[in-house]
């Protein structure tokens, strides 16, 4: 519509020109229209009261604009602008030169010399609040200069009355200005850039506003304004360009969350692990009656011929208002979606960061240069609309898959790569892989990345079962005789990536480092779905040549292990194939796969696996891998360098040549379409921490609400528990100082040990009143 009005405008002035040289006749004109009250077009009264406020213009009555219509006949001009109104304010609005923001006058300088740059920037934010508090109806002292405006109810027409308002201090204003600029910190930072002459003016003590300062000083706070930057760990300058040093450093992962089947959390998946528990059960009503798409018939179209599964808790929970989300939207936003969402914010967290510390400045770039990198396979929530429709209650249910990466970077603010994949089975380790290689070439500081699955309608066992792809006997029988298929398990991970020289200078707690990874497709094979174990071979070699890592250095192996007759066999020649081409050794690497124990993860599966081997890592066990007493009898073990680990066992250093090495661990996640990924963990083996001697320590908690508050109590209570001997407290009261966003709800305790934490919290757990150095308010 625009362009073709800016082409009418063009084309009458083109005419009239080809009138003038006698090639045409006539006279052409384009009339530029406003709003008519009684025309189709219109806008709501909101935007139609902004709109006269801020050009003057109403909408234009048919009387009036027939008479326009006829007087603009007699004009000479090629192109009218015809509009009703205040004459004088349309004017200023629509023909007049945007105002040049005012420099400092040197000859009437008027800055306080007592106002430093520290000064003016605490003061200008204070200004700012109290002028927001008025028509935010918010106390002035309850606005965050660092939380984003919206938080307290900016909408477009708040955010022109705030414009008008401020213009009536420091003249024409960018009308875009609470868009390019949200956050009461970063309004004031444009500010004192742009307006210090006024602010001083303004905001100097009553007794040094007619007193005269130095030009110097003047000139010296103009060119230098204030630059509002955080003190915390993630706030040093940045530079987008790579170099040497951040291609060759590896990956550090600081942050980690996740929830599988039975497991609602990455401890209650350890415990899992340990015990070798089975987590596949039935297709929970909730999902759907089973028993009305089973069949033992594996031909049977339009049935499934297994009732099992891995199923996570709480698909269906989700505290929208959290996220600043309305209910009735979240309703519409696929349930990977919102679990993906949850897990980044509790990995962020585990790692110590916050919103504000992840807007870590970058030279000549936006703040919050962090990568967001999911993996999900289906996305079937679609299909529930489609039912609907069906039923004559039609309803639209969005079905695009990037808002899973991207409604992450915007509920964080973040500025670097979003981006949502899909490799089938191998997307979260592949989305893991590009996080790492965004990192590696310094275009990014942080990364976020992991995958969701979810199976929430039959359509996929039904697919499933057309392609014989689903386990008929309720396992996983990885690398185990007798195993026809895999069974679907639910699950969510995510881990936080960071450069790890980076890593260590700010003292984030790491979980593990990679060292190297890679991808590789099958290309042309016997069919489809079938692997290609040369092409899973170059993966791994690849991975381990860019890690420089020996594959008898390598104690475990978390293999794919889905526990097909065609797959495992493959997967052990291709590991095989790689390891012998630098030792030709046996039976010297623990091999194992978590989906005998949840189910096949999908897209799910790389992360699930990579959060195992950090676990076995993190407490030096190898766990045992189910349903293999009777080995497949297609695979030469005896002959191969792999040992496929049946019970809990210590996971010793291995000693090569005498030297004792760090525990290294392979990864493999390959997807049904040919698209491999194999990754190089390394465990990380911290410096013993330096004791810092502080008699007490001041433990903080909050929440949005009361309840969530003392849930967040008994869940310290339940952290501090089985760690009393071990717990540093002083960094736990940094981590909860710092390392947590400050939500309204606010519990504080004075402690000097952390038997002495553990009793208070369960007093507050309990409902004891009158605690001794226990806090609570808003």
């Amino acid at each position: 519509y625009a362009t073709a009005n800016g082409f009418m405008d063009q084309f009458a002035a083109y005419r009239n020109r080809q009138i003038a040289a006698k090639e045409r006749y006539g006279r052409t004109r384009s009339i530029n229209w406003p709003l008519w009250q009684a025309g189709g077009m219109g806008v709501d009264p909101a935007s139609q009261e902004r709109l006269q406020q801020t050009t003057g213009m109403q909408p234009m009555r048919t009387a009036t604009g027939m008479e326009a219509f006829h007087r603009s006949l007699a004009l000479p001009h090629d192109q009218i602008l015809i509009a009703e109104g205040d004459l004088s304010q349309m004017r200023r609005a629509l023909l007049a030169v945007p105002a040049v923001p005012a420099e400092p006058q040197a000859e009437r300088p008027v800055v306080a010399a007592e106002i430093d740059a520290e000064s003016l920037a605490e003061k200008t934010q204070d200004y700012l609040r109290k002028q927001f508090s008025g028509l935010l109806k918010v106390p002035s002292h309850k606005i965050d200069p660092r939380a984003a405006l919206e938080n307290y109810g900016i909408d477009s027409i708040l955010a022109m009355k705030l414009t008008n308002q401020l213009e009536k201090t420091f003249g024409s204003l960018s009308k875009t200005l609470f868009f390019e600029y949200q956050t009461i910190r970063e309004l004031a930072e444009y500010f004192i850039a742009h307006y210090s002459t006024q602010l001083t003016a303004l905001l100097a003590p009553t007794a040094n506003r007619t007193s005269e300062a130095a030009p110097s000083a003047t000139q010296s706070l103009s060119r230098a304004p204030a630059r509002l930057v955080s003190s915390r760990r993630f706030s040093r300058l940045r530079s987008a360009a790579s170099s040497p040093t951040a291609e060759s450093d590896p990956i550090a992962i600081i942050g980690l969350s996740g929830r599988y089947p039975e497991a609602v959390n990455i401890d209650a998946y350890w415990d899992n692990l340990r015990e070798g528990k089975d987590c596949i059960v039935e297709v929970p009503r909730e999902r759907w009656d089973w028993q009305e798409y089973f069949s033992d018939d594996r031909s049977k179209s339009g049935h499934h011929y297994s009732k099992w599964g891995g199923f996570i808790a709480g698909v269906d929970e989700f505290d929208p208002l959290f996220f600043n989300i309305s209910p009735v939207d979240a309703e519409h936003i696929d349930p990977q979606e919102r679990l993906f969402l949850q897990h980044a914010w509790m990995a962020i967290e585990d790692a110590g960061y916050t919103r504000a510390s992840l807007q870590g400045p970058y030279v000549q770039d936006l703040p919050g240069q962090v990568g967001v990198y999911a993996g999900v396979m289906y996305t079937e929530y679609q299909l529930f609309g489609a039912e609907a429709s069906a039923r004559g209650k039609r309803r639209g249910i969005p079905g695009s898959a990037a808002s899973i990466a991207n409604r992450v970077s915007y509920a964080l603010n973040l500025h670097g790569p979003s981006m949502t994949l899909d490799t089938m089975c191998s997307s979260s380790l592949t989305a893991i892989h590009l996080a790492c290689q965004d990192l590696k070439q310094g275009r990014i500081s942080l990364a976020i990345a992991g995958g969701v699955n979810v199976s929430i309608h039959p359509n996929k066992y039904l697919v499933l079962s057309d392609g014989q792809f689903i386990s008929s006997d309720g396992h996983c029988q990885s690398f185990g005789e007798g195993g026809d298929g895999y069974i679907p398990g639910e699950g969510v991970g995510v881990v936080v990536l960071k450069r790890l020289s980076e890593a260590k200078t700010d003292g984030d707690h790491i979980y593990g480092i990679i060292r190297g990874s890679a991808l590789t497709h099958g290309g042309k094979t016997n069919g489809y779905s079938v692997p290609n174990p040369q092409a899973q071979t170059s993966a791994i070699s690849r991975a381990l040549a860019e890690s420089h890592t020996d594959p008898h250095h390598i104690s475990y192996i978390e293999a794919h292990g889905t526990g097909t007759r065609l797959g495992d066999p493959i997967e052990i020649a291709a590991l095989s194939k790689a390891f012998q081409a630098y030792t030709q050794d046996t039976e010297f690497c623990l091999i194992g796969s978590a989906k005998s124990n949840i189910g096949h993860c999908e897209s799910a599966a790389g992360i699930a696996g990579l959060t195992k081997v950090l676990l076995q890592m993190q407490h030096q066990q190898i766990v045992p891998s189910l349903h293999s007493a009777q080995l497949n009898p297609h695979i030469d073990f005896a002959r191969s360098p792999f040992v496929v680990n049946q019970s809990l066992r210590t996971w010793e250093q291995p000693v090569i040549d005498g030297r004792t090495l760090p525990r290294i661990a392979g990864i493999s996640s390959f997807g049904a379409g040919g698209s491999n990924a194999h990754m190089i963990v390394e465990e990380y083996q911290a410096p013993a921490p330096q004791p810092i001697a502080v008699s007490t320590v001041v433990i903080l908690l909050s929440a949005r609400t009361v309840e969530q508050l003392q849930q967040k109590a008994r869940d310290l209570l339940d952290f501090v528990r089985p760690r009393l001997n071990t717990i540093d407290l002083v960094a736990m009261a940094y981590t909860l100082q710092v390392g947590r966003e400050a939500m309204e709800e606010r519990l504080a305790f004075m402690v000097n040990s952390a038997e002495q934490l553990a009793e208070k919290l369960q007093a507050y757990v309990a409902g004891e009143q009158g605690i001794e150095d226990a806090y609570q308010g808003q």
